[in-house]
């Protein structure tokens, strides 16, 4: 089973970066809040907030996510729903304290109070495969997103 899962991962993550080729910018987000690694549940967010809470996001005019956190490197694709609601599905590297490997992960942002940036909330979940076993980070953070 896990070389199945690891190719199966490898298959959607080249379907994702499959409408890479002339993307531009069109949205990037930084956002903080509290991941759960596998060290029983999530902790506050540090004062001031540390690298560790941080979330990096940019996502092309394709809407290709490249999503950067301490719960993993992902490659996938947003799209919006409407009234500033997105999903997120893709594959990629999933990082965890009991151990990393190829996952998947599935995300839910909601942009709103929107001028030059938008306020916004995002909860992601990461599954991933490890030589210990399946792992779960999952995080749920509040920032702000810049279109262009």
């Amino acid at each position: 089973m896990p070389s199945s899962f690891n190719n199966a991962c490898y298959a959607l993550l080249a379907l994702c970066l499959s409408g890479a080729g002339s993307s531009l910018a069109s949205e990037i987000a930084i956002r903080l809040g509290p991941p759960a690694i596998g060290v029983g549940g999530t902790n506050p967010v540090s004062i001031p907030p540390s690298l560790l809470d941080a979330q990096f996001i940019y996502v092309t005019q394709r809407n290709l996510e490249f999503n950067v956190s301490v719960t993993g490197f992902y490659v996938g694709r947003r799209e919006k729903i409407n009234g500033g609601a997105s999903v997120a599905l893709g594959a990629g590297f999933v990082l965890d304290a009991n151990g990393s490997g190829p996952g998947i992960y599935s995300a839910f942002t909601y942009d709103f109070w929107c001028g030059w940036v938008c306020a916004s909330t995002e909860y992601l979940q990461g599954v991933g495969l490890t030589n210990s076993g399946v792992v779960s980070p999952y995080s749920w953070r509040l920032g702000v997103s810049r279109w262009f």
